[in-house]
């Protein structure tokens, strides 16, 4: 007879002494331990672990310990206090190492090899890429494993209703690139093909001839998709250092070069013009200017600084500008900086989903209640043909002021932004006449996007979490009451779009099943196009249901690395087929305002 697994509460107070960097353990050891599916029950596909249960010689079956392992996850076995090896009160748990050296874990060990020289060899070489990238497409199941096969009590649902809200993508994935550059072209002002040919020209000379496609997604057809090479293996670490906080690390995994601001560190004797490695401080650990730091650091790879040690941190002026020209980053992805600025906008692919999904129409009034920075305001307008209003809104004035902004880089001229609290939007009383901004009168907005503030945990890459439990479930209660503003300011046959970057069940699946019982007027829509997979189980929602949404999961392909050569033998569909699942985790939920009751 399986014992009782742990309670939510004996794991919440174990988890919580956790050290805060290591607190994505927190996430898979919840998820893992308390993953709910229908009725209960183990699905087919999924793994016994009778680690997660107490009693003697806790182990992991050969099958779940392969999926951790394939996963990210490395198999640890950690002790609850007094228990010993053995002992049947011990407490079995999975979790990532906290020790582990997250410096060289920047891609899997099976990464592909530089090709050999001879030219059959080669040729093996591209076939067996070829074969990998195929094989990375297949389907897996989803990250949150389940505990045995026996029917868990109504208390162990309840409880495990929190445990599926951390089933947090796997370490090494969210420090990894996504595997492709997606760029939205600004088809007000140019034809995507014009946009294409300037840009394949643009990075042939950045990459020095290497030969990269640039794709046109066929279904989003204002989106151009660049294939990011890496990670690269094969880079000679200097002995001249620069280290970087974890936001600017993202940023150069992304294609940045390391701006001035984003240094912390460099070695006492740099120079400019020097070749150096550059390390992110994913623990935020090393103090300002540094002339060593032993911590640990994330190589994300080797550049020529443009400044010498001293110009960086003796300045009495505050520096700008370029520190540090990538020459040689661990993942190969070009840089776009003021590269046709008015015509293309770097956009993650699944938020350029959203704006297709909520199809604006030319003359119509939309509202943008979380609009910053603007991407999708932008899009919007852009779809709408610059014809009818788009209201953009945030809080935040430095932020409305890049809203502004980005609309008039872009030559937008429909979109008309305002510092405003979504949740006080709405007028109470009469409005004053010749009135433009907010608060706006009830049902005036013909579609409305709510891409709400949420505990983006589907951000790639991200090297360092800093997150509380309180944190993250934080975020449902303001979630709630903006979505309740926006029913309220739709018309009657209006399109409302929600959607979140996060992978958490509580900010996404049962945000719909909340609204679809509190808001009878609401009915969800098929979407279109709808390229992600279809809702996760767990909140309520019927399997018909679950269809309707959206739900991009980058844990649903399989993490390897892309070269040359899986490129040349590569067919564009598995391409796009890749750039369609390897993004960030995102969201998206579609509804229709039946009448206004």
């Amino acid at each position: 007879m399986p014992r009782t697994i742990e309670s939510y509460s004996s794991v919440k107070t174990r988890a919580e002494k956790i050290p805060r960097f290591s607190r994505p353990s927190l996430f898979h050891l919840l998820c893992l331990s308390f993953a709910r599916h229908p009725g209960g029950c183990r699905p087919a596909g999924s793994y016994s672990c009778d680690a997660l249960r107490g009693g003697g010689g806790g182990h992991c079956s050969g099958n779940a310990r392969a999926e951790l392992s394939a996963r990210g996850w490395p198999c640890a076995r950690e002790l609850s206090p007094g228990s010993h090896r053995g002992d049947s009160g011990g407490s079995w748990v999975h979790r990532s190492q906290p020790g582990a050296p997250f410096s060289c874990e920047l891609g899997p060990s099976g990464a592909l090899a530089r090709s050999p020289t001879r030219p059959e060899a080669a040729g093996a070489a591209r076939r067996a890429s070829a074969a990998a990238l195929r094989t990375r497409l297949s389907p897996r199941p989803f990250a949150g494993l389940t505990v045995s096969g026996r029917r868990m009590s109504a208390a162990d649902q309840a409880q495990g209703r929190l445990g599926a809200e951390f089933s947090a993508v796997p370490r090494k994935r969210r420090a990894a690139a996504e595997a492709f550059t997606t760029v939205r072209v600004n088809t007000h002002l140019a034809s995507v093909k014009q946009v294409k040919n300037l840009l394949f020209e643009e990075i042939h000379k950045q990459f020095k001839g290497l030969s990269v496609p640039v794709l046109r997604h066929p279904e989003l057809q204002d989106i151009l998709l660049i294939p990011v090479i890496g990670p690269r293996k094969d880079l000679q670490k200097q002995s001249s250092e620069v280290i970087v906080g974890a936001q600017c690390g993202n940023s150069v995994l992304r294609g940045a070069h390391v701006f001035v601001p984003g240094i912390i560190s460099a070695s006492k004797f740099m120079k400019a013009g020097d070749v150096v490695s550059v390390y992110s401080d994913i623990e935020g650990k090393c103090k300002r200017g540094a002339k060593e730091f032993l911590g640990t650091k994330f190589f994300i790879g080797n550049g020529i600084s443009e400044l010498s040690r001293s110009e960086i941190f003796s300045s009495s002026g505050s520096l700008k500008g370029i520190g540090v020209r990538m020459t040689d980053p661990v993942y190969l992805s070009p840089s776009l900086d003021n590269v046709l600025s008015s015509y293309l906008f770097l956009q993650n692919l699944p938020s350029a989903v959203v704006s297709h999904v909520l199809n604006p129409q030319p003359g119509e009034r939309i509202l943008d209640m979380c609009a910053a920075p603007g991407g999708k305001t932008t899009h919007l307008a852009t779809l709408m043909h610059d014809q009818g209003e788009v209201i953009a809104m945030d809080k935040i004035a430095n932020k409305v002021k890049k809203i502004k902004q980005n609309a008039a880089l872009l030559q937008l001229n429909c979109i008309k932004a305002f510092c405003c609290d979504g949740t006080k939007a709405l007028a109470i009383g009469k409005r004053e006449d010749g009135q433009e901004g907010p608060p706006f009168s009830a049902e005036s907005f013909d579609r409305i996007l709510l891409d709400v503030p949420c505990s983006g945990m589907g951000q790639r890459p991200n090297m360092a979490y800093s997150w509380t439990l309180k944190e993250v479930t934080s975020y449902q209660p303001l979630q709630r009451k903006l979505f309740s503003m926006a029913v309220k300011l739709l018309k009657p046959g209006g399109i409302l779009v929600y959607s979140t970057c996060t992978v958490t069940l509580s900010e996404n699946e049962e945000q719909v099943a909340w609204a679809l019982e509190t808001f009878p007027c609401l009915q969800l829509q098929s979407q279109d196009p709808h390229i992600g997979g279809e809702g996760m189980r767990g909140a309520g929602l019927s399997l018909d249901q679950l269809k309707l949404l959206q739900r991009f999961d980058p844990s649903s392909v399989t993490l390897q690395g892309m070269d040359v050569n899986s490129l040349q033998d590569s067919r564009e569909e598995d391409l796009i087929l890749l750039a369609n699942k390897d993004c960030i985790g995102f969201f998206i939920a579609k509804f229709i305002k039946l009448n206004s009751k």
